[in-house]
């Protein structure tokens, strides 16, 4: 998965999503080895609308730069 490739051959620590639409994500994200090192936020739908993509991505980020520097995260980036 893209997961796995950024972990292993990248080297992420640290991953923050938002998952539209695919609540069943829910039971492998909260399983080793993403339960310790991915953040999931789950919304219902996104409507796979490009205009609203963009600003659902923005207050994504915005909301998830409180919860890396907890994290102990000096660095973000946006994939």
């Amino acid at each position: 998965t893209w997961l796995a490739y950024h972990r292993v051959k990248i080297g992420v620590e640290r991953f923050f999503i938002r998952i539209e639409g695919t609540p069943e994500l829910s039971k492998l994200l909260s399983s080793a080895p993403w339960d310790t090192c991915v953040t999931a936020t789950f919304a219902a739908d996104g409507g796979r609308d490009y205009f609203t993509q963009t600003d659902r991505q923005a207050a994504h980020v915005i909301a998830s730069i409180p919860e890396a520097r907890r994290a102990g995260c000096t660095h973000l980036l946006h994939i």
